[in-house]
C-alpha cells in the first residue's frame, strides 16, 4: 500500500504540478491509463469479439434448452462462482480487522490471490509471442495484451510483487464480475418477465444474427450501438440497481472549493450514490416539475483530486447530512478543525 498512499500525481497523463512521484511510481495513472487502453485502443474490437465468442461457448456447454424449465432462484444461474462468495464477505475486510478476528474470510481471500498466482506463474513460462492471435491483441495465455501489459507496468513500481498484483487483480475481477453478472442477472429477469419486452428483443437481435440464429460472430460493439431496445433495457437496469456504494476522493496538494463544502488538502470525501439514480424527480428535465441536482463533484475542481471506487459504506466516520447542516459553511477553518481534519470520511447523500 505504501507506493499507493504516496502517490499524489493524480490519473492523468501529466502528472500534478506539485507531485514528485516518479514516472514508474504513478501507479493510480497506470492502472487507470492500462485498462482505458485496453478498452478503448486497437484491443478493443477483438477482446469484445472474443469475449462474445468465449461467452457463447460457455453458455452452449451448459446445454439449455428451448424448453422452460421451473428454477427456484434465478440468480444462483449467474452467482454460482467463488467471487460472490467473496463479495458477501467483502465488508468484513472494510474495518481493517486483523486475521486472528476473521481467519475465514481471510483464508478464503488468499486462496482466491494463490490461483492469481497459479496464473501469472503458468503463463509467464508458457507465453510465446509467436502465438498471438491473428487479430493481433489476443494470445492463448494472457488472453489480451491489456493483461500482458498491466503485469510489466505494475510490476514495475517500487514495492510490488506478484502478492500485490494478485490482490490488485483480485479487487478488479469483484468490480468487474459484480457489476456485468449483477446486471446481466436483472436484465434477463426482466426481458423474461414481460413477454412483449422479451418479443421486441428478440425480434432486435434477431437482425444482429447470422443465419443459424447464433451471435457468436457478431460484433459486440455494433449491436452494444445500434440494438436501442436492448441498450435502453441495460442503461434502465444500471440506474435501477447496480450502485456505486461510494467513491473516495482525496486533494493531496490544496483545498478543493466544492460549493457548500470545503474538501480540505489531505482530508478523504467519501461520495455515497446509491440514493440518487432511483429519484425520478432529480432526473426529469427542467420545467416539468423535477428538481435537477447542480452540485458538482471534486472533477468540478481545478485541482484534480485522486479518484477511487470502493466497495460498501463508509462505516461510522461518516455522517450524514442531515447533521452537517447545521456547520458553518461559509468558515473554512472551522470545517477543517472541527469536521473534515485529514483522515475524516465524509458522505455526500441525496436528500431523503
Amino acid at each position: 500500500m505504501v507506493v499507493y498512499r504516496a502517490d499524489d500525481s493524480g490519473p492523468f497523463p501529466p502528472p500534478h504540478a506539485k507531485s514528485n512521484a516518479l514516472p514508474h511510481n504513478r501507479i493510480d495513472h497506470i492502472t487507470h491509463h492500462r485498462v482505458f487502453r485496453g478498452l478503448t485502443g486497437p484491443g478493443r474490437q477483438p477482446s469484445g469479439l472474443r469475449f462474445a465468442q468465449n461467452l457463447h461457448r460457455r453458455l452452449e456447454e451448459l446445454d439449455i434448452t428451448e424448453e422452460w424449465s421451473y428454477k427456484g432462484d434465478f440468480s444462483t444461474f449467474f452467482w454460482e462462482v467463488d467471487i460472490f462468495k467473496f463479495d458477501h464477505m467483502f465488508p468484513t475486510f472494510g474495518p481493517g480487522l486483523p486475521r486472528f478476528m476473521m481467519p475465514k474470510s481471510y483464508s478464503f481471500r488468499d486462496g482466491l490471490e494463490t490461483q492469481f498466482n497459479t496464473w501469472y506463474e503458468h503463463d509467464r513460462k508458457n507465453y510465446d509471442a509467436s502465438q498471438t492471435f491473428a487479430d493481433g491483441d489476443g494470445d492463448p495465455w494472457w488472453e489480451s495484451t491489456m493483461m500482458r501489459l498491466r503485469q510489466d507496468a505494475i510490476l514495475g513500481a517500487e514495492n510490488q510483487d506478484d502478492e500485490s498484483l494478485a490482490r490488485v487483480d483480485l479487487g478488479s475481477a469483484w468490480a468487474i464480475i459484480g457489476n456485468v453478472v449483477s446486471t446481466s442477472m436483472f436484465s434477463a429477469f426482466h426481458v423474461f418477465k414481460d413477454k412483449n419486452l422479451l418479443a421486441r428483443v428478440q425480434q432486435e437481435i434477431g437482425e444482429f444474427a447470422s443465419a443459424d440464429g447464433s451471435l457468436k460472430d457478431t460484433d459486440p460493439h455494433k449491436l452494444g450501438k445500434d440494438a436501442t431496445v436492448l441498450l435502453s433495457v441495460y442503461a434502465e437496469t444500471l440506474r435501477k440497481y447496480i450502485k456505486v456504494y461510494y467513491s473516495v476522493y482525496s486533494a493531496p496538494h490544496e483545498d478543493v472549493d466544492l460549493g457548500r463544502w470545503v474538501l480540505p488538502r489531505g482530508a478523504l470525501a467519501i461520495s455515497q450514490l446509491g440514493p440518487l439514480p432511483p429519484r425520478r424527480d432529480l432526473l426529469e428535465p427542467p420545467g416539468t416539475g423535477g428538481t435537477r441536482s447542480t452540485r458538482s463533484g471534486p472533477s468540478a475542481s481545478s485541482s484534480t483530486p485522486r479518484t477511487r471506487t470502493a466497495g460498501r459504506s463508509a462505516g461510522r466516520a461518516a455522517t450524514s447530512r442531515r447533521r452537517r447542516r447545521s456547520w458553518p459553511v461559509a468558515s473554512r477553518s472551522s470545517l477543517r478543525k472541527d469536521a473534515m481534519a485529514p483522515g475524516f470520511l465524509m458522505e455526500f447523500v441525496a436528500d431523503p
